[in-house]
């Protein structure tokens, strides 16, 4: 028997500052997911729990902006959602290299005004 999964609009619920970890629900809630489709996606390895409590996952701040990201390529490029975590892993690995450009260059541009021979 298939199941299918749809995307659903709930009531955005943020979670509190000092909450730093998401249940399920509350993931689902961030992104507009069903409970049930973050489950799925996490399995199909998409995104990485922080830990499981009382066997559900749960879920780190930053994983609300892996998903976003993910459901954006899905509906803007039509990135398969067995693509998704790869492509997903490759464009964070991008953002990595790009800040440490950003800060060698800045360390390079500091170095040459405080050199007086340049």
């Amino acid at each position: 028997m298939a199941v299918d999964y749809i995307l659903v609009r709930t009531e955005s619920v943020q979670a509190e500052p000092a909450d730093e970890l998401l249940r399920v629900e509350q993931l689902g809630a961030a992104t507009g997911l069903h409970a049930d489709l973050v489950r799925r996606l996490w399995r199909m390895g998409l995104f990485d729990a922080e830990r499981l409590e009382a066997g559900e996952p749960v879920f780190g701040v930053p994983t609300i902006f892996r998903v976003r990201r993910a459901l954006r390529l899905r509906r803007d490029l039509g990135v398969s959602w067995l693509s998704l975590g790869l492509v997903a892993d490759l464009l964070e690995r991008v953002d990595t290299l790009e800040s440490r450009v950003r800060a060698l260059e800045t360390l390079l541009d500091r170095d040459i005004t405080l050199d007086p021979a340049a």
